[in-house]
């Protein structure tokens, strides 16, 4: 079984065509994937993508480059 351990599947370059990312994905026999936020505003989209697909799992976290003094 291969599971994607880290994609970014809330960005923009993936918009218009997430369906068919996930079925080539399934069909290249990945298994699962887990979609990673980089920022707390991210966390309702990857949530959202989750629920949507099977076998797709979410993170949340804050990446090291978008902390700001909000964050500190």
């Amino acid at each position: 079984m291969i599971i994607d351990s880290h994609c970014h599947l809330n960005m923009k370059d993936f918009k218009n065509d997430l369906d068919v990312v996930v079925d080539n994905a399934k069909s290249n026999n990945i298994n699962g994937m887990l979609t990673i936020s980089t920022m707390l505003d991210d966390f309702k989209m990857v949530k959202n993508i989750s629920n949507k697909y099977q076998n797709i799992w979410y993170s949340l976290g804050i990446h090291p480059h978008n902390v700001d003094e909000k964050y500190k």
